[in-house]
């Protein structure tokens, strides 16, 4: 490792829902650029979706014993002529305490700085359940979800246990919250860490990454989990992706998934997790780690009424206008819930089925035409 003894590594760990996806696309495509500047920023996949695990996931793997792929990494890292690296995974972030030291002793005698992003915990938690609607096939309702989850995600506790191994002066934190970027975003603010600037060599994103729903494509995704669309959840993404993007986020105003009550009360819960972490970390004595106003009581707000018909069959329209695949197999599975014996499953396929009464003909027609194909198919094996 001897090699390796001056270089440093940037090791970007989240937090969740603070733009990892992005950040990793983003220096995905400028890893020419950026080795220009003398930062190595190792390959790494993305899906169709263009989110990755990032080019570190081989190291959450490499501690949970699959070594292989992260022995791998290390050997580019000291072979490569640049002296500093950027790693990014947010797999690591929920490390258990005793791997900590493991990630450690594989990055051997490397100089190695841990940067985390953190969210204002209101916000944070909105996110994190829309991900969990969007990836994981969650059907559970917000105020059901937050009930069990809101007190779990203290990052002072978190940031303390990689502190212990690394060494406090080796932690970077930077709040997550547009008025705090450096230079308005968060790939300006993140290439700031390193002294370089935003310029006109870089390439940003054409398009967000893994963008939030509107909130009636959020309760469709969750009707639609009920059911459940599993081999299909990912195309379904992209097309609601598509769909809010298409029709616009004003739409849901005054809807939110949350309460400014229930904001208060996580911010509450939070404050002085976050006031200790202002005041070891970023020097601030008055504890302020986020500048955005919380909501007040005063501010207008309704609860979501649910999807309206209107409402479902404007994301059923979408969806038949650019997936014949996808509208065929929703329309399967949405007539197949009617005739379950769940209840649930029953009425989720019944709030549905709303969208399709007016494209019937088009199912049968589709139908019609993949048996067609399928039977021509088979005639050709024969």
């Amino acid at each position: 490792m001897d090699a390796a003894k001056k270089k440093t590594v940037y090791l970007h760990i989240g937090s969740p829902k603070t733009g990892t996806s992005a950040l990793q696309y983003f220096l995905l495509q400028n890893q020419q650029i950026l080795s220009q500047k003398g930062f190595y920023y190792p390959t790494h996949n993305v899906d169709a979706n263009r989110i990755s695990s990032g080019n570190a996931k081989v190291l959450a793997d490499f501690i949970k014993g699959d070594t292989e792929q992260g022995k791998s990494l290390i050997s580019d890292i000291i072979n490569t002529n640049l002296m500093n690296i950027i790693l990014s995974s947010e797999q690591l972030y929920h490390t258990k305490d005793e791997k900590i030291g493991t990630l450690k002793d594989i990055l051997g005698q490397m100089d190695i700085k841990i940067i985390i992003y953190l969210r204002r915990q209101d916000s944070m938690l909105s996110s994190l359940y829309q991900q969990r609607i969007k990836r994981f096939q969650s059907n559970v309702k917000m105020d059901v979800w937050l009930s069990e989850n809101y007190q779990k995600h203290i990052p002072s506790n978190r940031i303390e246990k990689w502190a212990q191994v690394f060494g406090k002066e080796n932690i970077i934190i930077r709040p997550y919250e547009q008025q705090q970027f450096k230079g308005g975003t968060i790939f300006s603010d993140f290439l700031d860490m390193f002294n370089l600037e935003l310029t006109e060599e870089f390439v940003l994103p054409h398009e967000k990454i893994n963008p939030a729903y509107r909130i009636d494509a959020l309760e469709a995704m969750r009707l639609f989990n009920i059911l459940p669309l599993t081999h299909y959840t990912l195309l379904l993404d992209i097309l609601l992706q598509q769909f809010s993007s298409s029709y616009g986020k004003q739409g849901d105003w005054p809807y939110e998934l949350m309460s400014p009550e229930k904001q208060m009360q996580i911010c509450e819960y939070y404050d002085e997790h976050n006031a200790r972490i202002a005041r070891s970390y970023l020097g601030r004595q008055d504890g302020r780690l986020f500048y955005d106003p919380v909501p007040g009581p005063e501010q207008p707000w309704k609860p979501y009424p649910g999807l309206s018909k209107q409402a479902i069959r404007n994301i059923i329209a979408y969806i038949e206008e650019h997936d014949d695949i996808i509208f065929l197999e929703i329309a399967k599975v949405v007539t197949k819930g009617l005739h379950s014996d769940d209840v649930t499953v029953k009425q989720a396929a019944k709030t549905l089925s709303l969208g399709f009464k007016i494209f019937r003909r088009r199912y049968e027609i589709l139908k019609e035409k993949t048996a067609n194909i399928l039977h021509s198919k088979v005639n050709v094996a024969g």
